[in-house]
C-alpha cells in the first residue's frame, strides 16, 4: 500500500522510509538521502535556480538497457562526471586517463584496465634521429638510412625493430 505524503506548506523537512530505512531530508533546497541514523550521507541531489535541463534515470525490462539521460530545451547536453582530487573516472572497469593526449593520439590500454593516450605513427626521421623507443612502446616511425632507403620501424619499448621494409608494391 502506497502512502502519499503531502507536507506543501509545513515545516516538515525530512522523513524515514520504515523504521531503518533511509532518511530524505531538505537541507536548504539540497535533497539528502541520508543512513537510518541520520549520520551518513549517501547521495546529494543540488538544485539549480532557472535549470532548463535535467538528469533522468530509468529503469528497464528484460533485455533492455537501462539508462541515464540528460534532458532539458538546450538541444545538445554533455554529461559531465568528475572524480575528485586524483580519482579517475572508472567504466566498465577501465581506468580513463586524467588528461588529454596530444594531436593524433589514440587511445591503448595495457591489457590491465589501464588506458593511455599513445602515438602510433611518430613521423618521418634519420635512424639516428629516431626518439628513443622505450617513450614510444607500439608506435610506428620511418626510418631513412644514409643511402636514402626507408623502413617502417615500430618499438618494443627497447629498441626500434624493423616492421617492413620499402620494396615491392602492395596490390
Amino acid at each position: 500500500m502506497a502512502v502519499v505524503i503531502n507536507a506543501k506548506g509545513t515545516s516538515v523537512t525530512q522523513f524515514q522510509i520504515g523504521k531503518q530505512g533511509p532518511i530524505i531530508k531538505n537541507n536548504s533546497g539540497v535533497i539528502e538521502f541520508k543512513d537510518s541514523t541520520d549520520t551518513d550521507l549517501q547521495v546529494q541531489i543540488l538544485s539549480t535556480a532557472n535549470a532548463v535541463n535535467n538528469l533522468t534515470l530509468t529503469g528497464s525490462t528484460t533485455g533492455n538497457d537501462a539508462t541515464i539521460a540528460v534532458v532539458g530545451t538546450d538541444t545538445n547536453i554533455n554529461i559531465k562526471l568528475e572524480p575528485k582530487g586524483t580519482g579517475q573516472l572508472v567504466l566498465d572497469g577501465l581506468n580513463w586517463p586524467t588528461v588529454d593526449g596530444t594531436a593524433n593520439q589514440v587511445l591503448t590500454t595495457d591489457g590491465a584496465g589501464a588506458l593511455s593516450f599513445a602515438s602510433t605513427y611518430l613521423g618521418a626521421f634519420t635512424v639516428a634521429g629516431l626518439p628513443t623507443a622505450s617513450a614510444n612502446t607500439n608506435a610506428l616511425a620511418l626510418a631513412t638510412d644514409a643511402s636514402g632507403g626507408r623502413t617502417l620501424v615500430i618499438s618494443d619499448g627497447t629498441n626500434w625493430k624493423v616492421f617492413a621494409t620499402e620494396g615491392a608494391t602492395v596490390a
